[in-house]
């Protein structure tokens, strides 16, 4: 407005009262808008964290432990999210399966459900000797998660696994 009076010619003074509530309404409504987005954002974040229960680390990233993975990422019905993988196969350890960090081996265990703040455990190797299960669940026990095992009868099917075919630690497994 500054600039049109200076090079053209004077305006009329209701053209600067206009102009001047004109702006002042687009940037009240401007502001307004962005308070609204933000708040929105910030509920629906909040709606999300409060859906999930459990925070779960999957024992195993063989194949039974990412078809778990990805029956837990696919159901959304389901209240779990997977923050950690743990694996003894060194080769896998510190890469990212389906986005979630493999975190380390079976000694890494107590260590990780503290740092993630695990509350459940799905131990995802149905091939493993009973010694090894026997061994891991002995670790996991130490903790306070809830703690699901594979059965071993997965071991040579070759269907989808899926988190319902997950069992609870019995004391036959101890």
């Amino acid at each position: 407005a500054i600039l049109i009076t200076v090079l053209c010619c004077r305006m009329p003074l209701s053209y600067y009262l206009w102009g001047a509530c004109l702006q002042l309404i687009i940037l009240v409504f401007a502001r307004f808008i962005y308070r609204f987005l933000l708040l929105e954002v910030n509920r629906i974040k909040d709606v999300q964290e409060k859906r999930i229960v459990s925070r779960v680390m999957i024992i195993g990233a063989g194949n039974a432990g990412q078809q778990i993975l990805r029956s837990i990422e696919k159901d959304f019905n389901h209240a779990d999210k997977v923050v950690c993988l743990i694996d003894d196969d060194s080769n896998k350890q510190g890469r990212y399966i389906e986005g979630i960090l493999v975190v380390g081996g079976r000694n890494d265990i107590l260590y990780n459900v503290d740092k993630y703040h695990v509350n459940k455990i799905l131990i995802a190797i149905p091939s493993a000797p009973k010694e090894d299960i026997r061994e891991i669940i002995n670790i996991c026990s130490e903790t306070s998660c809830e703690l699901k095992n594979l059965p071993s009868i997965f071991q040579n099917i070759n269907t989808n696994i899926t988190v319902g075919n997950m069992a609870d630690v019995s004391v036959e497994d101890l």
